[in-house]
């Protein structure tokens, strides 16, 4: 059967209770095992976290914003197949575009990042790639020939 005690502390003058329970013949502080269990709860917590955020990292799951400075977008390619062609005739553009989050084509519109697009000028034309991403943004042009017959 568990008792209370209440103490008075002299330098303090305040109360302490402490609530013990009788195990085996001995006086065990109950509040004090409940702070203990709590302690190291939070410490198992902690290095389940701390594993957690390893195996995460090992998988490579987590992004580091700061670590790496910010590269502009890479323009891999960016031609027209064929670059020259009769009038009535088309050519397709083709281009591959990394670390972009925009990519438009002027005359097109927005379009992703790798990919192609048929197009049927009736002159000359050129056709500029647009990339950017918060680092800064970069351009590519390329020129399809219209050749008319004499």
């Amino acid at each position: 059967m568990g008792r209370r005690m209440i103490w008075m502390n002299e330098k303090k003058k305040k109360k302490t209770v402490t609530v013990t329970k009788n195990v085996n013949g001995k006086e065990k502080d109950l509040a004090r095992n409940r702070w203990v269990r709590l302690v190291f709860g939070m410490a198992v917590m902690a290095a389940l976290f701390s594993g957690l955020l390893i195996v995460i990292d090992q998988f490579g799951l987590m992004e580091y914003a700061a670590s790496e400075p910010a590269s502009l977008p890479r323009i891999e390619s960016f031609r027209a197949e064929p670059e020259t062609i009769r009038a009535g005739e088309s050519s397709t553009l083709i281009w591959n575009v990394t670390r972009a989050r925009n990519v438009s084509i002027d005359t097109i519109g927005p379009v992703v990042p790798s990919g192609e697009f048929a197009v049927m000028p009736k002159e000359t034309s050129n056709y500029t790639l647009f990339a950017s991403n918060p680092a800064g943004s970069v351009e590519v042009a390329v020129t399809v020939q219209v050749n008319y017959p004499l």
